[in-house]
């Protein structure tokens, strides 16, 4: 397809859509491919991750493939299909939000009248209030792969993904958490091939075991109670108690009245901005003809940017998968 125009948007789960593909590689020589999808006219799967060399090798964006999610070799980029433009999924975290300010400090309670006296001193002027707490910081995109049985959602079974924000911190994904259910779905099995020639019988198998024993028997029935003792005797008392202790001391006299209250302290500072949510990172490399891809493919390494230098550092790569061709 030429002239494909496309739109940029910036989504919240590019590391959830990211992860889609990333299951493994499905082997070579299914011409239906989940993963590598070569012939653009066959009927596609409810939901599944294809690959295309560049934007021409891209189909039209039609009700057909609507939420299909495309791996475009050539600019190492994924984009998918909606409003009948194909759009580009960004791989940026969401920001965390800013920290709530500071609690006002309260103010004193007015001081009692004095008795007719001069007016005590000015109190000293109050402390200032505590600063706020530190915002919280920005929640992590998680991911939860199942394999998924031949049904509905698949025709020949996959991997069924499930997408969502760590809301509550526990770095658990749970049923409330989840924002999006995907499948990457598998070919379809290739034909039986041709019956080989009949083996030559196998020897006589071994004797059974012998069979296991019978139950045991019924116990008898329990014998009578005997009769109850005799009761024994009684005990001494018991040692006289302590003395009490002394009684309080009086009370003490009346305190003279009290002075005018200071004036109120100034309100605690902000609290500092909580700390930004990590990036999602991804590097996408050629893989040669080998053991990861029979006929070579695409090695894509993916993690989080945990020092926020913008660059994928070995230390930071939490996973890595192969797209095949």
């Amino acid at each position: 397809m030429n002239n494909t125009e496309f739109r940029f948007m910036v989504t919240s789960i590019a590391l959830a859509l990211l992860c889609a593909p990333l299951m493994g590689c499905i082997g070579p020589g299914e011409e239906e491919n989940a993963m590598v999808q070569t012939d653009q006219t066959e009927e596609f799967a409810e939901w599944g991750v294809y690959y295309a060399e560049n934007i021409d090798d891209l189909p039209e964006c039609n009700d057909l493939h609507v939420g299909k999610l495309y791996y475009l070799n050539e600019d190492s980029r994924f984009v998918t299909c909606a409003g009948e433009l194909w759009s580009e999924v960004a791989l940026t975290g969401v920001q965390g939000p800013s920290g709530a300010d500071g609690a006002q400090g309260p103010q004193g309670p007015a001081g009692a009248d004095g008795a007719d006296g001069e007016d005590g001193a000015q109190g000293p002027q109050g402390a200032d209030g505590a600063d706020g707490v530190d915002g919280t910081n920005g929640r992590s995109a998680l991911v939860v792969t199942t394999e998924e049985a031949a049904g509905s959602n698949c025709a020949n079974g996959g991997v069924k993904i499930q997408i969502g924000m760590d809301d509550n911190g526990d770095t658990s994904l749970s049923s409330p958490e989840i924002d999006q259910i995907q499948y990457v779905c598998h070919g379809a099995s290739g034909a039986d091939g041709a019956d080989g020639a009949q083996g030559p019988a196998g020897a006589d198998g071994a004797d059974g075991a012998n069979g296991a024993d019978g139950a045991d028997g019924a116990n008898g029935a329990d014998g009578a109670d005997g009769a109850d003792g005799a009761d024994g005797a009684d005990g001494t008392d018991g040692a006289d108690g302590a003395d009490g202790a002394d009684g309080a001391d009086g009370a003490d006299g009346v305190d003279g009245a009290d002075g005018a209250d200071g004036t109120d302290g100034a309100d605690g500072a902000d609290g500092a901005d909580g700390t930004n949510g990590l990036s999602a990172l991804v590097v996408t490399t050629a893989e040669a003809a080998g053991s990861n891809c029979a006929n070579g493919g695409v090695k894509i390494q993916i993690g989080m940017d945990d020092n926020r230098d913008g660059t994928l550092s070995l230390s930071e790569v939490d996973q890595i998968q192969y797209v095949c061709h």
